[in-house]
This record gives C-alpha cells, structure tokens and sequence, in this order.
C-alpha cells in the first residue's frame, strides 16, 4: 500500500522572470517604434506510426515574424522589400538583472508590408522570414542577457539557437 505525504516545498527569495515591457526593438540598428510583434516558428508536426513505431516528427520549419509600430519618413521597409535586403531585428523584453530576455533575428527576409491609418498616424505592419545566418546558421536567437543568482547557484546567460537544417 502507498502512502502519499505532502510534499513541502523551499521557496526563495529570487524573483520570476516576467516581462512586463519592451525596452528595445532595433531593425538593422536603427530604432522602430513598435506597437506589436507577432513570432510564429511555422512548426509542422506529423505524427509517425509504423509497426513497433510511434512517434512524433517535426517535418517543417520556417520561422517568421510580424513587426507593426508607426512609419516615419527615414523608413526604408520599401525599398528593402523591393531589394530583397536581410536585417538585423533585436527585440529586448524586460529590464532588470536577471529579468531581461532578448530576441535577435539575423537574417530576416522581407516578406510583405502594409500600411494603415491609425488615428491619423501612419502604422505599418512588417513580415519577415527568418532566414539562416552565415556564422552559426541559426534562425534567431532567444537569450537571457544577464547572469544573476538563483538559491545560490550563478546562472549564465542561456541561448536557444535553432541549428537543425530542413
């Protein structure tokens, strides 16, 4: 017979990580005035049966992200769009040691672009592919950018990159 006992759990005095602001979005270096961005990894997940066989795959993979905040006249989303030129995206969540979590996209695609009036400012919306870098053939980068102490522990800074090629 099992007997069941209540676990008792040892909390500490580390605060959760919780975004609570944007503190940064740059496109190619230069800051874009963000309302919204929208990351979809385009994940397709089949299921595999055969005999002694059953398993999940991940047959696709094409990560794109939505930029939309406010157009102003320095703008080039365009002429980027017409020439096809990779850029830099780096969205900064949070502040605060330990509580900061960056996105960075080195090589994002210009998809599509559509403009829209927003209460008499211009706002535009920015699609993007994310495409392999060079250097790391990753397709972003997902990082807690700050080292901080947790029950004692140092935490280092962790990465999520994509490697896998589909």
């Amino acid at each position: 017979m099992l007997q069941k006992r209540d676990p008792t759990v040892t909390l500490d005095n580390e605060a959760l990580i919780i975004v609570n602001k944007i503190s940064a979005v740059t496109e190619d270096g230069t800051t874009f005035n963000l309302k919204s961005f929208d990351f979809d990894l385009n994940n397709e997940i089949q299921d595999i049966y055969a005999v002694g066989l059953a398993q999940y795959e991940r047959t696709d993979f094409d990560p794109k992200i939505s930029l939309t905040g406010y157009r102003d006249s320095a703008d080039s989303a365009w002429a980027d769009l017409a020439s096809q030129a990779l850029k830099t995206i780096v969205i900064t969540l949070g502040t605060g040691t330990g509580k900061t979590v960056t996105l960075t996209i080195d090589s994002a695609r210009p998809l599509s672009n559509n403009e829209s009036d927003d209460s008499g400012k211009l706002s535009i919306t920015k699609d993007f592919r994310c495409t392999k870098d060079a250097t790391s053939s990753s397709h972003f980068e997902l990082m807690w950018s700050q080292a901080f102490n947790h029950a004692g522990f140092l935490v280092v800074p962790s990465t999520l990159k994509t490697t896998k090629n589909y």
